[in-house]
């Protein structure tokens, strides 16, 4: 999983992990199950909200863009028709009464321009990373 914070445009974070075994075990996941790619997918947005979000404003507006639909629908709802993603919901649905950040748009990237995720798969990230940096390259 990774994400990328971008400010106007310009990339400013990222972090990049791999399922550890704790989060396969809680979701009774294995690696390479293309069924829990929604899952992963919201997974990877929650934690981006909670690892740069938490540090800011309460109540900041965000953009959250992705290329899983399924992921974005479940943060639009705050509910899903997998009870897996009901986990992600609620913990959104958490942040949110908290004003820990307010949704502003949610927008989906296809698939094929998603270039910047692509550098950020597991193969390419050796351990688990956070960029601490101001610009990402």
């Amino acid at each position: 999983m990774g994400g990328v914070l971008y400010e106007n445009k310009k990339p400013l974070r990222w972090f990049a992990t791999h399922l550890t075994p704790e989060l396969l075990m809680k979701f009774g996941a294995s690696t390479g199950d293309s069924g829990f790619n929604t899952l992963w997918e919201a997974v990877a947005l929650l934690i981006a909200c909670r690892l740069w979000l938490g540090r800011t404003i309460r109540g900041f507006g965000v953009r959250l863009r992705s290329d899983n639909v399924g992921a974005l629908r479940t943060f639009f709802k705050l509910a899903a028709g997998s009870s897996n993603l009901n986990v992600v919901a609620r913990e959104v649905a958490l942040d949110l009464a908290l004003k820990n950040y307010r949704l502003t748009e949610l927008s989906h990237i296809p698939i094929i321009t998603n270039v910047t995720s692509d550098a950020l798969r597991p193969e390419a990230v050796p351990e688990p990373r956070v960029s601490n940096q101001r610009r990402c390259a």
